[in-house]
């Protein structure tokens, strides 16, 4: 067993495989960092208008 990125890169205590799919926190840990990437991009946009 390898542990995944997630695990491997913060102190989640998810142990898990390899494949993302497996592990439920790693799944929202993407989720979250895709919006947080969508807001950062919102908030250049806002200060370019500014």
């Amino acid at each position: 067993m390898n542990l995944c990125e997630g695990t491997r890169n913060d102190t989640h205590p998810e142990v898990c495989f390899d494949d993302r799919n497996s592990c439920p926190a790693c799944e929202i840990r993407e989720e979250l960092e895709g919006k947080v990437r969508e807001l950062e991009h919102a908030i250049e946009l806002l200060e370019a208008e500014v």
